[in-house]
């Protein structure tokens, strides 16, 4: 968040809408605490709207006071981070296909469609098949967040990775399968999932997973 300004909506609260329906925890933070102008408390009173306490107003919310330009309290979010990662006791699968949640895609020039996601289990590997939304693709390269091509992708990376037909839409799942044959047959079901959730408005509150496994199982 900018603490000079007012939180966005309702954009933001539909995506935080989102978060609850996940039940994903949630460690906020607050940025470019630089500025002369800035006032966090500001941004802490504002999200007392959407039920996000701060710790230091007895809640159970994280909250961080940041400047990426300065890199203050950079060192203090990461420990805010694991120290949520540990307390939730959070484990994942790094044996099988991976999976992870698109954050942005656009069309760059000179390299093509590209898609910014963070692997949330599995390993990603080079030459794995993938869907993402509507569109779908072969990796044939994965950087890490220093730019660097790299061969495989852990649990918690985020990565930009080439190979992908389109731009991906930010929130869509990221789902690697064993093979091109499955990649095209996972995609082409989810834009019978389009029509489906056009029929059944309540699909709408069900992740792109959850709904096509009701596809599927209404098939």
């Amino acid at each position: 968040f900018n603490p000079s300004s007012a939180i966005p909506d309702p954009l933001w609260s539909r995506g935080l809408g989102d978060v609850y329906k996940r039940q994903v925890p949630i460690v906020v933070a607050i940025n470019k605490c630089d500025l002369h102008e800035a006032d966090p408390q500001k941004i802490k009173n504002q999200l007392l709207e959407h039920e996000l306490i701060a710790e230091e107003l007895s809640g159970d919310t994280l909250m961080v006071e940041i400047s990426t330009k300065t890199k203050k309290n950079l060192d203090k979010l990461i420990d805010s981070i694991i120290l949520q990662a540990e307390i939730l006791d959070l484990k994942t699968d790094y044996e099988t296909n991976a999976n992870g949640v698109v954050l942005e895609s656009k069309i760059d020039i000179g390299r093509g469609p590209v898609v910014s996601t963070i692997v949330t289990s599995g390993t990603l590997k080079k030459g794995d098949f993938f869907v993402c939304g509507l569109q779908w693709g072969k990796v044939r390269a994965i950087l890490n967040d220093s730019g660097n091509n790299i061969l495989e992708a852990y649990p918690s990376s985020p990565i930009e990775i080439l190979g992908i037909n389109g731009a991906a839409k930010a929130g869509d799942d990221f789902i690697v399968l064993d093979n091109e044959k499955e990649a095209k047959t996972l995609r082409m079901t989810f834009e019978e999932l389009l029509v489906f959730i056009e029929r059944n408005p309540t699909a709408l509150n069900r992740s792109t997973v959850d709904a096509w496994i009701v596809v599927k199982e209404a098939a």
